[in-house]
């Protein structure tokens, strides 16, 4: 089988990551002079598969902005890339509710080349990003451990007791930093 081309690849990524809906894309291009994000208010993209090309609508940067007369603030912007510069999409924000869409997706678009994501490793993705995203605002080392059910980070590195596995001067303990200065 030949090597697919540029735009074979970027379609079949975006196809990929929208899993059979309208999920919102970040589109990277090369040297990123703008950043395709589907997911802002007021923003529209048009993907021209024909002639390899993604157009962007959106309303203009603040820097673009400066400067301008009454009349042409009343403007937008439109941009346009080649598939040849697209470099990475990703879908954000991704609600966790479609995570098996994509998984499903990138088996079925990307897997159909030889390589399938295992069940198991479907299963472990979707633990650690739901214990991830629970309710709670932060995550000790050794919940975090326990997440993944290996030792990823320090359990010693704890912030808020001053305790750190690796000592900088960074992360001297808080009393020392909040002394009175005496002059």
């Amino acid at each position: 089988m030949a090597d697919k081309t540029n735009k074979e690849v970027v379609i079949s990524m975006r196809t990929a990551l929208k899993a059979g809906r309208n999920l919102p894309l970040l589109v990277f291009g090369d040297n990123a002079f703008t950043i395709i994000d589907e997911s802002k208010e007021a923003t529209f993209t048009k993907w021209d598969d024909s002639n390899g090309v993604v157009y962007y609508f959106r309303l203009m940067s603040p820097q673009q902005e400066q400067g301008l007369s009454a009349e042409s603030a009343r403007a937008i912007s439109v941009s346009a890339i080649k598939y040849e510069f697209i470099q990475a999409m990703e879908v954000a924000p991704m609600p966790l509710k479609y995570l098996d869409d994509i998984f499903n997706s990138i088996d079925g678009e990307i897997g159909s080349g030889g390589t399938k994501m295992k069940p198991e490793f479907k299963a472990q993705i979707k633990h650690v990003f739901e214990s991830y995203t629970d309710s709670r605002m932060a995550l000790t080392p050794q919940e975090r451990n326990a997440i993944h059910g290996a030792k990823i980070v320090q359990t010693s590195d704890d912030y808020y007791n001053g305790t750190f596995y690796e000592k900088f001067k960074e992360t001297r303990d808080t009393e020392f930093h909040n002394r009175p200065v005496h002059g």
